[in-house]
């Protein structure tokens, strides 16, 4: 702080401070070691993307529904079936094949009785039916729709044998 003689009032002289000028080479930007660790680092994201992806997935399970909330027809004729393919070997032997059956057949079979289906509800038997498919080694698909007063419900049920 000093005072100017010329010039009336107090001039107060500040420390200035001047950033240093960086020189930016555009040649330095994309070299080979910023481009690996841009790839690195994308590389990176992409993996921890997939990791978590890939624990979800195993995670999912598939809830078992209590069997009041269906059709009791359908549970019997769930619980049936997956009695008779555990005794007899006549699942689908490839991946993607598929038996399918009416229930009428089913009934004449002998492998689902006709007087355990509630007749009340008027089920058509013969339009009624049931599809094992193999998804992948011993997994099975179960799907059964039932037909009873022009309503058709379906179950679906995966089973390991």
């Amino acid at each position: 702080m000093y005072e100017n003689k010329n010039k009336r009032g107090l001039h107060i002289d500040l420390p200035s401070f001047n950033f240093p000028k960086f020189k930016r080479n555009k040649k330095a930007r994309n070299t080979l070691l910023n481009i690996i660790a841009k790839l690195a680092i994308v590389c990176l994201f992409f993996f921890i993307f997939i990791i978590c992806i890939s624990r979800f997935g195993k995670n999912i399970n598939s809830k078992d529904y209590n069997t009041n909330s269906f059709n009791p027809n359908l549970t019997y004729i769930k619980d049936t079936i997956l009695k008779y393919y555990d005794n007899k070997n006549n699942l689908p032997k490839i991946n993607g094949d598929s038996s399918s059956y009416t229930i009428d057949e089913l009934a004449n079979k002998k492998i689902v009785k006709k007087s355990k289906i509630d007749n009340s509800q008027n089920c058509n038997l013969k339009k009624s039916y049931i599809i094992v498919t193999k998804t992948r080694d011993k997994m099975y698909d179960l799907k059964i729709t039932l037909i009873c007063n022009d309503i058709e419900e379906e179950l679906e049920y995966t089973f390991k044998k």
